[in-house]
């Protein structure tokens, strides 16, 4: 982590600008009760990144105010590369920890400046801002700290935050933006209750309160898509107990829908969402477990699905859409793991799944995620042996089909995996869900780019922990992980820690 005690400044340049709007970070700089009190400080976003501009703009709120002088918790202000003559020379303000960065006339009751951290910013950043009178009399605002996220790398590892209860048997969860605020937020579902938990996220790696939302019998997989074309995020679940699918519809205020169920001829285990038509709208393949078939659910455009198409022959449990031969149209990769086999069947861009192109002997497949591994430009599968303490990697060479598997040494009683950089190289790592009886992980592979991984960061999350899902929940642009905790009935929340 970054320790510096100075920063580069670069373009510092006063200008008017317009009136904050409500999505600016806003600290209040005098009492409400009497607005006139001093000056109100605000910045045009919750984080920057060296080389990003950030606007600072300061309401006036006191008569007789003639300039506004800006500072920042620095001590020292070398490598000022603001143009000379605007601010003059650097120079401490006799401020505690504070460093002067220059002043901006007042237009409409209003200063602002630009300011961008150079290469060498901290982690955080406090701004304060300084009203002069007529009479030299400075009335300060509160200060505003920004976070510096671009100084912040990963090594796979995560820390807990928080756990939110979801109910018994929470099997699988989900993220997304459900409130259109650009923040990600968390469903988790509880099997045994018959309910999707959604917790919609304040963007510092907080949430608030879940609200519960009825499903069909017994949800077991969960998704998260725009089904609507709305902009905002939806959800569906496959239910087990209640041979269904489940479609929840967002509402604009992070609220939704009653849940639209269909008849799905088995019982529901996994789902996943793709346009598998080429229609340009989202839809669904759920497996249905033990009934020998993937059922399709086609979008009509407007976010139902009254088009079912039953795909015979495959007895599969988890699942994963993929366009793997680049023909455009989208592929399904799938395990049986009662017949010991993994498989990939060939789309025919209508929805359905009849060639079958890839089927491996693999013994209790159970995890299965897809994405370029190996940085190729083609579509590579991960996949769980669940007892076979091990992680298989398909890669996706030029020749027709997949390579050799190639195996990752791994632990016992592995779930779900999920292909995401945890790290921030640009890379994708494995995020491995470890059940495990003697204590749950979300093992952490950290990829090298060309199909390979180093060994595993375990991160200890609860006792049955069965999938994970990835986001960033705090903006410092480091992935998090949300884990389905199944003994526990909760979705764990895990902050990605810097370096």
């Amino acid at each position: 982590m970054r320790r510096l005690a100075f920063l580069g400044l670069i373009g510092c340049a006063p200008n008017s600008g317009p009136e904050p709007s409500e999505q600016w970070v806003h600290a209040p700089m005098y009492d409400a009760a009497a607005p006139a009190e001093g000056v109100d400080l605000t910045a045009d976003k919750a984080t920057t990144t060296r080389g990003e501009p950030l606007t600072l703009s300061v309401r006036v709120g006191a008569a007789g105010v003639d300039s506004v002088h800006f500072a920042v918790s620095e001590e020292r202000c070398r490598d000022c590369l603001c143009p000379a003559g605007l601010f003059g020379e650097c120079m401490n303000i006799g401020l505690p920890g504070l460093s002067y960065l220059g002043s901006a006339p007042i237009v409409d009751s209003y200063a602002t400046v630009v300011y961008t951290p150079g290469l060498l910013a901290p982690d955080e950043l406090t701004f304060q801002a300084y009203g002069l009178t007529t009479y030299s009399t400075a009335l300060p605002s509160n200060p505003l700290t920004i976070r510096n996220v671009d100084s912040c790398t990963g090594t796979g590892a995560v820390a807990r935050s928080h756990e939110m209860l979801v109910g018994p048997d929470s099997h699988d969860v989900a993220v997304g933006d459900f409130d259109g605020d650009g923040w990600t937020d968390i469903a988790g579902i509880s099997h045994r209750d018959d309910l999707v938990m959604v917790s919609l996220g304040r963007g510092d790696g907080t949430f608030d309160p879940g609200l519960a939302y009825a499903t069909g019998a017994g949800p077991y997989g969960i998704v998260s898509a725009d089904f609507d074309g709305d902009g905002i995020d939806d959800l569906a679940t496959a239910n087990l107990d209640g041979d269904s699918i489940s479609v929840l519809r967002s509402r604009a205020d992070g609220t939704f829908d009653p849940a639209a169920t269909h008849d799905m001829g088995g019982f529901g285990h996994d789902i996943a969402s793709a346009d598998v038509d080429g229609n340009g709208w989202a839809d669904l393949v759920a497996t249905t477990y033990g009934s020998g078939q993937l059922s399709v659910f086609l979008n009509a455009g407007d976010g139902s699905f009254p088009h079912r198409l039953a795909v015979d022959g495959p007895l599969s449990e988890n699942l994963s859409l993929a366009d793997f031969d680049g023909d455009g149209h989208v592929d399904v990769a799938f395990c049986e793991p009662y017949l010991d086999r993994l498989k990939i069947r060939r789309g025919s861009g209508d929805g359905a799944f009849s060639e079958t192109v890839l089927s491996r002997d693999v013994e209790d497949c159970h995890g299965i995620d897809t994405g370029d591994i190996d940085a190729d430009g083609d579509i590579d599968l991960v996949f769980t042996e669940r007892f076979g303490r091990r992680v298989g990697v398909l890669l996706n060479d030029d020749a027709p089909g997949f390579g050799p598997i190639r195996w990752v040494d791994s632990e016992w009683d592995l779930r779900g995996v999920t292909l995401t950089d945890m790290d921030g190289d640009a890379v994708l790592d494995m995020v491995v869900a470890q059940f495990g009886f003697g204590g749950g992980h979300a093992l952490v592979y950290p990829g090298r780019g060309d199909g390979s991984f180093r060994e595993a960061v375990h991160n200890h999350t609860s006792l049955g922990t069965a999938s994970t899902a990835a986001a960033d929940f705090d903006g410092d642009l480091l992935m998090d992980l949300a884990t389905a905790d199944y003994w526990d009935g909760a979705v764990g929340v895990f902050l990605g820690v810097c370096d």
